[in-house]
């Protein structure tokens, strides 16, 4: 009977997850389809150190607009995977931008970033966008670490890390805010 209840919560934990999957794609492609109805949506792609969308080094985003300063968005790039929401100001030139998603290292993440936006030439395709991201809070799957000279447990769980329980521990600097610089090519 115990051997079998491991092998239940990895099935549970399983199914649960493609249930988030498909309600995040549910909840995306249902926006997308009701975006396309009067409202714009556009493509851009963008490379650099960090994006606006994603925390990643090149990502090809999809920008779902919602009203006048919102957007919803769509973010694929190396290394992550993210949807979230941005909020843009054009009297300033600058967005807000709060996503959640998976980066290709097994964590997922919920990220800020502020960017301000700069045109470059004429065409209105380029830009050069520049600000800061910082990653609020991560959540990796994985073993139990147990204490030394204890019996190794062979359990898995969620860890939950963010600036407040790394504090005074070197695992602090990925939470620091990171400079984004990048150019970006609307579509």
């Amino acid at each position: 009977m115990l051997s079998i209840l491991p092998s239940f919560y990895l099935l549970l934990f399983a199914i649960m997850k493609k249930l988030i999957f498909v309600l995040i794609m549910m909840t995306t492609l249902s926006t997308l389809i009701f975006s396309q109805k009067g409202l714009s949506s556009s493509f851009s792609i963008e490379g650099g150190l960090g994006t606006s969308h994603a925390p990643s080094f090149i990502c090809l985003n999809y920008d779902i607009h919602l009203n006048d300063n919102f957007y919803w968005i769509l973010s694929v790039g190396a290394p992550s995977l993210v949807t979230g929401i941005k909020y843009a100001n054009y009297m300033s030139e600058n967005s807000h931008t709060l996503v959640f998603g998976r980066d290709f290292y097994d964590e997922m993440l919920l990220r800020y970033s502020w960017v301000k936006e700069k045109e470059i030439g004429y065409s209105g395709n380029w830009s050069f966008n520049y600000g800061f991201q910082l990653v609020l809070v991560k959540w990796h799957y994985g073993q139990v670490h147990s204490d030394p000279g204890e019996p190794q447990v062979d359990d898995y769980m969620w860890y939950t890390e963010s600036f407040l329980n790394t504090k005074g521990d070197w695992l602090m600097l990925k939470y620091l805010p990171y400079p984004l610089v990048n150019l970006k090519y609307q579509f």
